[in-house]
């Protein structure tokens, strides 16, 4: 099989989607030949049957500069790839649908958003297989639909044991916006601190600096004494030394999400509080905020408890090998 690889960023060293660079990586042991056309090229190592296309973001060319690439790179290869597999932008199937169609290209597209959108509706009439990982995505209702492990590097996200657990600390990864509920999670951190249960605050990712301004105001005190600290973006194969040194991470991401940070951060060994009910039967209970408040949920799980099963759960069933081996039977 030769496919074709549509993506937002192909780079290592990317902050969020660093993890997509060892996707590509894995895929390539289980077919001929991948072409990867990426809105943005960063830091790339790849095997040789592996070729890079960058529509030119990292450049900053204009929108038009996009779309003349896109085609052009989608016509000229057109003999190099046999099915199409899109990574979270329904936009380019639209933009192409019509004449994969006509050439007979088989196309698949990976969301896993709990909203969707008129693009996402439109664009999953065009393809052939529509994959999500949480039972709550939006995608999940199409007959087209198909539940696939979350593709977890479990080669890399992983125990390590030269690394030191630091007492009573709370650890985040990712985007410090809004929608992640930071702020919420500053403030219970704040008691926390008060009443003597909890010492350190990492947040590790790039921040809304809108959002985060007055958060960084409010708790002044806390930051400059170091009880708080930003550290900002960190490479995606940087951070499994970053989840095992914390006692526990935390991810308050809305109800339905399935956010891959939370299985990265069990299967480094450190137990994570979720608030979204997508991961129910996958994380132990007592992690999962529902009737308690998140102040009560983070004392309890920073009295720490044993994650071995749930490591083990996330190596049998959402590893990337497994991802690898199955993604390509549908595309």
């Amino acid at each position: 099989m030769k496919l074709l690889i549509i993506c937002q960023a192909l780079d290592k060293k990317h902050p969020i989607l660093g993890f997509f660079h060892r996707w590509v990586e894995e895929f390539a042991k289980h077919v001929e030949h991948i072409h990867v056309i990426a809105l943005q090229v960063g830091e790339h190592d790849l095997p040789k049957n592996v070729s890079v296309h960058s529509l030119g973001k990292e450049k900053r060319v204009s929108r038009i500069t996009y779309l003349k690439r896109f085609y052009t790179y989608i016509w000229k290869e057109r003999s190099n790839y046999d099915s199409v597999f899109v990574h979270m932008n329904p936009e380019y199937i639209i933009l192409a649908a019509l004449w994969w169609r006509f050439v007979g290209k088989k196309v698949s597209l990976w969301y896993n958003h709990t909203v969707g959108s008129m693009w996402l509706n439109i664009a999953q009439l065009f393809t052939h297989a529509v994959f999500h990982t949480s039972p709550f995505a939006y995608t999940a209702r199409y007959k087209n639909a198909k539940r696939m492990p979350a593709g977890i590097d479990t080669d890399v996200f992983k125990p390590q044991p030269h690394v030191l657990k630091i007492p009573k600390s709370l650890y985040f990864q990712g985007r410090i916006t809004a929608s992640k509920n930071i702020h919420l999670l500053f403030e219970a951190f704040a008691k926390l601190h008060k009443a003597g249960k909890a010492d350190l605050f990492t947040l590790v990712g790039p921040e809304d600096e809108p959002y985060t301004k007055p958060l960084r105001a409010t708790y002044k005190n806390l930051i400059d004494s170091g009880v708080i600290v930003f550290k900002g973006p960190v490479p995606n194969n940087k951070t499994p030394e970053l989840f095992a040194a914390y006692t526990v991470s935390v991810n308050l991401t809305a109800a339905g999400n399935y956010d891959k940070t939370v299985l990265e951060s069990f299967a480094c060994g450190t137990p994570c509080v979720v608030a979204s009910d997508a991961f129910s039967g996958v994380v132990p209970e007592r992690y999962i905020i529902r009737t308690k408040t998140l102040e009560d949920t983070l004392a309890n799980s920073l009295e720490g408890g044993d994650t071995l099963d749930t490591q083990k759960a996330i190596q049998e069933k959402e590893s990337l090998t497994i991802l690898a081996k199955i993604l390509p039977t549908f595309v």
